[in-house]
């Protein structure tokens, strides 16, 4: 549905798709600066380098085509909310893949789209609800002065969470929170990247995976977004 979409927003051109992708990797698989240690410690080591692999297929499509580059599609960040500093540290190593990648295509304004699973006041809602009215009592009282937004609040109550081992919100993923607060980040800090809302998707028999419908469903909300962007900027 996202292809035939944007072949219906851009009817006088060809659209292509480069996909680079390997279920469950960690961020630093898909580094520029890649090296085993750094992927393996989300055990992707074996993987190989997945930027490298993007280069390739990018130096294959301008072999036999004249292509335009006209946005970047991330969807990923689960393997990252597993421990707690491969979650602190996953908005720089996502600002740097997107500026190294900006660099190496020759585009420095490339639009990159990221799904994210929840906004911050989603997030923020998920994270109460787990804590007693006690416990966000007293992490509001640690605070040096009051949160005045969602994000600040987020903020304050992961850190208070983390402290005092009561993560419990988001099972063997305890730190997604932080990464998809990151993600949420970039799209308000990084320019021209965009963090788009696809709400709840269907998943498939094994309770982890989307399914047909759920894919379908992402790549639509996805098509939105980038049609959304164009419309802006032209």
């Amino acid at each position: 549905s996202f292809a035939h979409q944007l072949a219906d927003f851009w009817p006088d051109d060809t659209i292509g798709i480069i996909k680079i992708a390997s279920g469950g990797t960690g961020i630093r698989g898909f580094e520029k600066n890649w090296s085993f240690e750094r992927a393996n410690r989300t055990f992707d080591g074996k993987k190989g380098s997945l930027y490298k692999d993007l280069m390739h297929a990018v130096a294959e499509a301008k072999r036999i085509s004249n292509p335009e580059f006209c946005g970047f599609f991330w969807k990923q960040g689960a393997a990252d909310g597993t421990r707690k500093d491969l979650a602190a540290e996953y908005y720089d190593t996502f600002k740097l893949l997107i500026s190294d990648l900006r660099s190496d295509l020759g585009v420095p304004d490339l639009p990159v789209f990221v799904p994210s699973y929840m906004n911050d006041e989603e997030l923020l809602k998920a994270v109460m609800s787990n804590m007693s009215d006690e416990e966000v009592l007293k992490a509001k009282q640690s605070a040096s002065r009051p949160p005045e937004i969602d994000k600040d609040l987020l903020e304050l109550l992961l850190a208070y969470s983390e402290g005092n081992g009561s993560l419990r919100a988001f099972g063997k993923r305890a730190f997604i929170a932080t990464v998809i607060m990151a993600q949420n980040r970039a799209g308000r800090d990084i320019p021209n990247v965009t963090t788009l809302y696809p709400g709840k998707l269907p998943k498939g028999a094994d309770g982890t995976h989307y399914s047909s419908e759920g894919y379908v469903k992402l790549g639509k909300t996805t098509a939105d977004a980038v049609e959304a962007y164009y419309r802006a900027n032209k």
